[in-house]
């Protein structure tokens, strides 16, 4: 996955991670992936088991200058604010590192349930597959 990320053309520049030791393992993965960009990490006590109304909340803090964020956190929360950021069922089960990746309009604080275009869902799993289509399957209007 760290190959993977390294090489998206959207590095995120800021990474919420939840205060559980094992996200922010995950965050440390994940920010050596995006080393390019030398990301800053904030552990969110929020985050841990958060609704998605709280994941929402905490994303609206990202600062303005930071044109792309990820956020580590924890199921089922992240399976239905990835739902309702696109404003329709797009997933069942977001699977542990998976990624979903928006395209959205705005300022991180204009943030709302139903305005994200998916672009992206990648997991271990699907890039593990070998077919290209894996490797970055791009969500279709």
């Amino acid at each position: 996955m760290q190959t993977w990320l390294s090489a998206q053309d959207h590095p995120a520049t800021w990474i919420w991670s939840s205060k559980a030791r094992r996200a922010r393992t995950t965050a440390d993965f994940v920010a050596t992936g995006f080393e390019r960009c030398s990301p800053t990490i904030v552990e969110d006590e929020r985050l841990y088991l958060a609704s998605p109304e709280t994941l929402l909340e905490v994303i609206r803090e990202t600062p303005d200058s930071e044109p792309t964020a990820a956020v580590i956190a924890h199921n089922p929360g992240m399976t239905y604010l990835v739902n309702l950021v696109a404003g329709e069922e797009v997933l069942d089960n977001l699977p542990t590192f998976g990624v979903a990746r928006f395209d959205l309009p705005g300022p991180w604080s204009d943030l709302r349930f139903g305005i994200g275009r998916l672009d992206l869902l990648m997991s271990p799993k699907r890039l593990g597959s070998g077919s290209p289509q894996a490797h970055n399957r791009l969500i279709q209007d």
